[in-house]
């Protein structure tokens, strides 16, 4: 047996937000955060919940092209029962209920940790700032202590 991957050349989106660009303009933050829709939705159509959506685990191509990466926690929800590894996401990503009942997970989890990732390309940063704890991270999340992009750029449209 073998398995047989691409082999995808580029950088992870964090780098290019982190260090290349900070936030990236809504112009041509869209059509890459598009990319990423098509790629979520693909995989929650063929049944499968990635479940740790993050801007490390996107890989941005010389070209422009966007790759979801690190399948390492997915879930396939058919047999319920998660490819490999033992955690269940990244604290800043999770949706609440990834903290509180992670395995009542659906496809939502996902979409809030785009949501998340679109966030942070807009704004080059979280919405808590660099807080270290993820307790507190939480309260934030479950208290909807989240303030707007708009907050930081008031020229995104919406």
């Amino acid at each position: 047996l073998a398995l047989v991957m691409e082999l995808v050349e580029g950088e992870p989106l964090s780098e290019v937000i982190g260090s290349k660009t900070g936030p990236i303009p809504w112009e041509r933050s869209w059509p890459m955060f598009a990319q990423l829709l098509e790629a979520v939705t693909y995989m929650h159509g063929q049944g499968v919940l990635h479940r740790d959506i993050k801007p490390e685990n996107v890989l941005v191509t010389e070209g422009g092209q966007l790759k979801l990466l690190d399948l390492g926690i997915a879930k396939d929800v058919g047999s319920g029962k998660t490819k490999t590894g033992v955690g269940m996401g990244t604290v800043d990503y999770m949706a609440p209920e990834q903290h509180t009942d992670a395995g009542k997970v659906d496809e939502r989890a996902d979409v809030y940790a785009l949501g998340m990732t679109l966030y942070e390309m807009l704004v080059g940063r979280l919405p808590w700032g660099a807080v270290l704890d993820p307790l507190m991270v939480l309260q934030k999340k479950l208290t909807g202590e989240i303030p707007p992009p708009t907050d930081f750029y008031p020229d995104i449209p919406f």
